[in-house]
């Protein structure tokens, strides 16, 4: 079936090729696609640029790019040509796909990026799949109401109706608690899959509770974009979906990712503007004992100005983070709130009025650099009363890698007198291997583990359990979000040590609002 330049691509001879398996000549990772876009073409007749790894006799893998059309002629055969990429590789570092522990389902990265090499191969075939998103709304509390058992068959069942409906039988994946999304041919209804699901959960559901799933289906149509752009498009819009539940005007991703891209390119702009000028406001939190109600320390929270006053940073930071601007933008921050410490405090030249400590955030990704941690080590060097003032929160925004590195970095500012805290404790199965890795002085528990404690036995265990390792390792805790006494009651009868909320103290600019909380001093 083939002759011409085949030592190039398979490093045999031509007359050694006849009688090969086509299949048996693609990597092992691409055959499955490679199989799917073969029985595609076979309705459109042709096959457009399909890029995928070709392997010669020496196991050694060129990227190929797949191109052909059906021969009437010839008992309708195809055709291929096949042209070597101009970047040629070795073996090619594959992205391991990572699945969700409880539905069997990709993770939210995962699935983006398989989603979009699976929608771009079958594109240049001449079929568009679509992309069905389902935020369940209330789903995580609802299961974890549940037993073992019942939240393992409700959450096994949805893994198992979106896998049976995507593409392959396995572009499915499990954006958060309880956002989902699936690739699929058009003849499959995203709304029809929704429903089951809605089924399944209700008729599980001890309490028989009734949920109403939002979906949004999306057409693929990329144009000309690579599926690199597709999938940061493709992203964009479960970030967007699944932070709202809402539709998108936008009918592909085509559309989505010009508006996309702009926002983003606008926003980049503001994160290195507000950095370099430190245009922004520093508020303050108070964390207070759970036991007496004194203030323990503050946060300091950063609040936005211009078009972005009022909104929540989060997506701001997440977009610092992926746009390696995260490091600039801590440093920014620790600089615009030792600048607040010292005017809110200092009285005169040579006297200054007592504040509790302010707990700053680091990003994660900030930490694991070793040349933000020297510029931070120096910064922080200026002042030997600095570590009398200001604590380090190291936040899990972003993955933190290098454990081993980080704590080396973690223990050189606790050498010097700072205090250490990891947040969000609880959000995430990387927790449990922070707490082990990690040498830190304060953690905080992620508020959704402290809302469970409050509804249910399970949950309450679970966050007295967390407490009680803490305390063994003496650690302080903090319970975020306690919004009454109830929850304050019940963090303390879990052992949590400190808490932060409404019920505490909304945000302010000024933290001596409450000084008539701060404990005695001599």
């Amino acid at each position: 079936f083939m002759a011409g330049a085949t030592s190039a691509c398979f490093g045999a001879k031509p007359q050694e090729m006849v009688g090969r398996s086509l299949l048996d000549l693609v990597a092992s990772a691409d055959r499955s696609l490679m199989n799917d876009i073969l029985e595609k073409a076979r309705q459109h007749g042709k096959i457009d640029d399909l890029l995928v790894h070709v392997i010669n006799v020496q196991g050694k893998e060129t990227r190929t790019a797949v191109s052909g059309y059906q021969v009437p002629d010839y008992s309708d055969n195809f055709y291929l040509g096949l042209k070597l990429s101009p970047r040629p590789i070795g073996p090619p570092v594959k992205v391991e796909s990572k699945t969700d522990r409880e539905t069997g389902l990709l993770d939210k990265t995962s699935f983006t990026a398989t989603a979009a090499t699976v929608a771009t191969a079958f594109a240049r075939v001449g079929e568009q799949p679509q992309v069905t998103l389902v935020k369940i709304a209330g789903l995580e509390d609802l299961t974890h109401k549940m037993d073992a058992a019942q939240r393992s068959k409700v959450l096994g069942s949805i893994g198992q109706s979106l896998k049976a409906a995507s593409i392959d039988g396995d572009v499915a994946g499990r954006m958060n608690a309880d956002t989902f999304g699936f690739l699929h041919s058009k003849d499959v209804s995203g709304e029809a899959i929704a429903r089951n699901i809605e089924q399944a959960v209700e008729t599980a559901s001890p309490e028989g509770a009734k949920i109403q799933p939002s979906v949004m289906t999306l057409d693929t149509e990329a144009g000309d974009i690579t599926p690199e752009q597709v999938a940061k498009a493709l992203a964009h819009t479960i970030q967007q979906f699944s932070s709202t539940g809402g539709f998108m005007k936008a009918r592909n991703l085509s559309e989505a990712l010009p508006s996309m891209m702009a926002q983003a390119f606008d926003h980049i702009t503001y994160i290195r503007q507000i950095s370099k000028n430190q245009s922004f406001d520093i508020v303050f939190m108070p964390i207070c004992g759970l036991r007496d109600g004194l203030v323990h320390h503050f946060e300091a929270l950063t609040r936005f100005r211009d078009t972005f006053a009022g909104a929540s940073p989060y997506q701001l930071i997440s977009l610092a983070e992926e746009a390696d601007l995260i490091r600039d933008l801590d440093i920014a921050i620790i600089m615009k709130v030792i600048q607040s410490i010292n005017d809110l405090t200092r009285i005169d030249a040579h006297k200054r009025r007592y504040l509790p400590p302010v707990a700053v955030n680091v990003s994660g990704a900030s930490i694991a650099n070793y040349n933000f941690t020297h510029k931070l080590y120096q910064l922080l060097s200026t002042d030997i009363n600095m570590k009398d003032r200001l604590m380090l929160e190291i936040t899990e925004s972003a993955k933190i890698e290098r454990l081993s590195d980080v704590n080396k970095s973690l223990q050189m500012f606790r050498n010097k007198g700072f205090t250490v805290c990891i947040d969000d404790f609880g959000a995430g199965a990387a927790s449990i291997d922070y707490l082990h890795m990690l040498d830190v002085d304060v953690v905080k528990f992620d508020g959704p583990v402290v809302k469970r404690a409050v509804s249910s036995p399970k949950g309450s265990e679970v966050l007295a359990v967390m407490a009680h390792m803490c305390r063994d390792m003496r650690i302080e805790t903090v319970a975020e979000m306690i919004e009454d006494k109830a929850m304050a009651d019940k963090a303390l009868e879990c052992g949590v040590d400190l808490g932060q909320g409404y019920h505490f103290g909304k945000l302010a600019s000024n933290p001596f609002i409450f000084n008539d909380k701060f404990a005695p001093i001599s």
